[in-house]
């Protein structure tokens, strides 16, 4: 496994403010969700990419009880988080 800490900085330190301010396991259980493909938390950084990315501002189709094709927007979930911080940027600490 690839140490994201490294790959990451900025946004560890991030996840560590709010693992301090929301505490551990409600953080650790938005990114372990996001891991298994349900859009509670993206972050990217230096190119690597953690979570999976919402949908946001897209529609899906899918069929009514009719068996008619219809359409309706994607939901954000309630609870998501998202970073992404510009390529070149300078990291935290740097």
């Amino acid at each position: 496994m690839k140490d994201m800490r490294n790959d990451m900085p900025t946004i560890s330190g991030i996840v560590d403010d709010l693992r301090r301010q929301y505490g551990l396991l409600p953080i650790d259980r938005q990114i372990r969700r996001a891991m298994r493909g349900e859009p509670t938390f993206f972050a990217k950084e230096n190119g690597h990419t953690i979570g999976t990315q919402s949908k946001r501002g897209t529609v899906e189709v899918y069929s009514d009880d009719r068996g008619i094709s219809q359409t309706r927007p994607v939901v954000v979930p309630a609870t998501y988080i998202e970073f992404t911080l510009p390529e070149g940027k300078p990291t935290r600490g740097k």
